[in-house]
């Protein structure tokens, strides 16, 4: 038998192959595009919210960094597009992981920080809540809050918080340095 030589006989399928291809990439696109809403940068949006509706688009409908850097841009508008169009001119890296933290850093709503210091500075153990969990909670608002703030303030949230006066005048008088003090001596 011959050897056939398969470089003169194109792959009758190939066109169509690459046709739908192309075509299911651009159904993707369209569908993640549908998934995902505008982001424009307003005070009133939440850009964490936004990043993670482009992140799972991109899972569901199989895009890539590129793709996913594309269908970023796309959504934005105002001042959000305004801001990735300087970055784009002053050559930030066009990964989706830096096009996060670069909209991170500079749409993070300041009202979430504010609201969850205000959280923080109102904290209240809540009826069943045990120390513990109250505890973590403190100081998971303290994360949140992604500012510096001072472990007084952190102690003197933590204890005005708590739900039993007695223990909250102990701590007090304790003056504890850390938070794991002022835990300790409310523990006890």
């Amino acid at each position: 038998m011959d050897e056939v030589n398969f470089s003169t006989y194109p792959n009758p399928n190939f066109p169509f192959k690459f046709i739908w291809l192309r075509e299911n990439k651009i159904n993707s696109l369209r569908f993640a595009f549908k998934m995902t809403k505008t982001f424009s940068g307003n005070d009133e949006e939440d850009v964490e919210e936004w990043l993670d509706k482009i992140c799972s688009a991109a899972k569901i409908w199989g895009l890539n960094a590129e793709e996913m850097c594309n269908l970023a841009l796309l959504q934005t508008s105002g001042a959000a597009y305004r801001f990735w169009k300087y970055q784009s001119i002053y050559g930030i890296d066009r990964e989706f992981r830096e096009l996060s933290k670069a909209f991170m850093d500079r749409f993070k709503p300041t009202r979430s920080t504010d609201k969850a210091r205000q959280d923080l500075e109102n904290v209240k153990q809540g009826e069943r809540e045990s120390l513990s969990t109250y505890y973590d909670r403190v100081q998971q608002l303290t994360l949140d809050t992604r500012i510096c703030i001072t472990v007084d303030i952190v102690i003197n949230a933590f204890v005005n918080g708590l739900r039993d006066t007695k223990v909250k005048a102990d701590v007090l008088a304790s003056k504890p340095k850390t938070m794991a003090e002022a835990y300790q001596r409310a523990a006890n």
